[in-house]
């Protein structure tokens, strides 16, 4: 009898130590955070020109990736697609230079210049950014702005 209590206590003491909080599983829920400086709502830009991005990003575990596309009229149409599309790793700035770099990090500031063609058709274009943390959650901010002829 004595060894059977032993076991059963051996059981169940397998049983607890099993149940154990065994280290942190919590799941990353929260999206990140963008606060988009610039440009701005309405800014009109002349093609030729350079459209300055500044935005304040942030995410309480880490960053992973961003990616900017400015669309005509806010639609995309497979005839008719006037977009941009930037995305932080493989993209470059109106100077040729690496998009800045967000893997990891908590929190950080962009700033950079994307380059309008000379080229580009005048109207009114939607501009979003979206990030992405390292559990995928997402977030974005979008605007309206306008290329326009002198």
């Amino acid at each position: 009898m004595k060894i059977v209590n032993q076991i059963i206590c051996l059981f169940i003491g397998l049983a607890l130590f099993a149940c154990g909080s065994g280290g942190d599983d919590s799941v990353d829920g929260t999206n990140p955070s963008i606060t988009l400086n610039s440009p701005t709502e309405a800014t009109t830009i002349l093609p030729g020109s350079v459209l300055k991005v500044s935005a304040s990003l942030s995410d309480d575990i880490g960053l992973e990736e961003y990616v900017l596309t400015i669309s005509a009229g806010g639609t995309k149409s497979v005839k008719n697609v006037e977009e941009f599309s930037f995305n932080s790793y493989t993209d470059t700035d109106a100077y040729g230079n690496s998009l800045p770099a967000i893997k990891g990090m908590k929190s950080t500031e962009l700033s950079f210049d994307i380059g309008i063609a000379d080229n580009a058709r005048a109207g009114f274009y939607t501009f979003t950014l979206s990030v992405k943390d390292q559990a995928g959650n997402g977030s974005e901010e979008t605007l309206q702005l306008e290329i326009s002829r002198p």
